[in-house]
């Protein structure tokens, strides 16, 4: 017995070392950056933002990673700005958090936490934006955790989170955004612009944000930008003021919205809006989805959509701050094609436009006739 113990822990103590001896030896490959909050070693980097300006041959043919261990890096008020077929990874969203305090400045998404680049994917790590105040001279006032300006980029199991810290100014007119995807659009009384559309593709994400005298938008989209979300959760929350888990502005049909396997939740404030899915004037379609919404505010829509909007296999929920079911309006227009969705409250618009219903049913699961042509009472 005790012989095979001493056997035991000889070659436990032998594994033990040979680990530490491979892990002194170990360098990271050549095309490979290793980012950790305290080091002494030559081959590992204490700021991410360094790692990222060290590499200068990123191209098509020749990716770089760029692996964040676990730690809260802060970076302030400059933010981080990636470089295209750079790809940023974490340790995951609970243990490496990117944190930052900034705003744009002249449109809705030229300042970020984050600020992507083409060909790149930002993956398992957590973004937030704390800023005190977002306010700013210029009149814009938006506080980004994730950016897309004018680019195409990737996330991956991300958390953008842009919320009011405990001691931060109440702001009105100000927002505060997880992710924010704005593109623009060639102006023909402009020879020298150009199309610059944004595209971002937001997989397993969680977008928050969190506003106290201002909006709280998820995910902003503005102009020329296409955002498809898959398996997601997105929340808008404001105390006094409007939520929108997806907030869109920007001219008809220039852009599109595309979300599946999601939840989009708004918690309005008391004089605000809430609305999950404010898609404007950009192309939506929703799949397998659930839309909740709840205001003791002005005004709740369960959607509003003004150029097109397709959605399946959905549900529609509505409740006030006591769990209490709340009329909600349909604010669309254009082209309406709704399926196998359950659609509570008025439905006077979704009439006026002429939506076609498939397989949809109201609060009370009784069935809604295809052709629509009765609104709720």
């Amino acid at each position: 017995m005790r012989t095979s113990l001493r056997t035991a822990l000889v070659a436990v103590s032998g594994i033990l070392y040979a680990s530490t001896a491979s892990a002194t030896a170990w360098t990271p490959p050549a095309n490979v950056r290793i980012v950790q909050k305290d080091t002494t070693s030559t081959r590992v980097n204490t700021s991410i933002q360094q790692a990222i300006n060290g590499i200068l041959d990123a191209g098509p043919g020749n990716r770089y990673l760029v692996k964040v261990m676990p730690g809260t890096y802060d970076v302030g008020s400059a933010g981080l700005v990636m470089k295209p077929y750079v790809d940023v990874e974490g340790s995951g969203p609970e243990t490496t958090v990117i944190k930052g305090a900034n705003r744009a400045v002249q449109s809705d998404c030229d300042g970020a936490v984050v600020v992507m680049k083409d060909d790149m994917v930002l993956r398992q790590v957590s973004v937030v934006n704390e800023i005190q105040d977002p306010a700013s001279p210029s009149g814009v006032s938006h506080a980004n955790a994730v950016a897309f300006r004018r680019v195409s980029g990737r996330a991956e199991f991300v958390h953008a989170i842009s919320r009011f810290p405990a001691n931060g100014l109440v702001t009105n007119w100000s927002r505060r955004i997880g992710f924010c995807v704005e593109g623009q659009t060639k102006d023909p009384n402009d020879p020298a612009s150009v199309d610059e559309p944004a595209r971002a593709e937001l997989v397993h994400v969680y977008a928050e944000g969190n506003n106290r005298g201002g909006q709280g938008n998820g995910i902003r989209v503005a102009g020329n930008a296409h955002v498809n979300v898959t398996d997601s959760r997105l929340v808008g929350i404001s105390d006094t003021d409007s939520a929108y888990p997806i907030n869109s502005t920007g001219e008809i049909g220039e852009g599109s919205i595309t979300v599946n396997d999601c939840s989009l939740e708004s918690t309005a404030g008391s004089s605000g809006s809430a609305c999950p899915l404010w898609g404007g004037d950009h192309a939506l379609a929703v799949s397998n989805s659930r839309l909740f919404l709840s205001s003791a505010g002005a005004y709740s829509a369960g959607v509003y959509s003004q150029y097109s909007l397709n959605l399946t296999n959905s549900t529609i929920t509505a409740t006030d701050s006591a769990g209490n079911p709340i009329a909600i309006n349909y604010d669309v227009g254009g082209r309406v094609r709704i399926a196998n969705t359950q659609l509570p409250g008025p439905r006077q618009q979704l009439v006026d436009v002429g939506a076609k219903l498939v397989g949809c049913y109201d609060e009370d699961f009784n069935a809604i006739p295809a052709t629509s042509t009765l609104a709720a009472p």
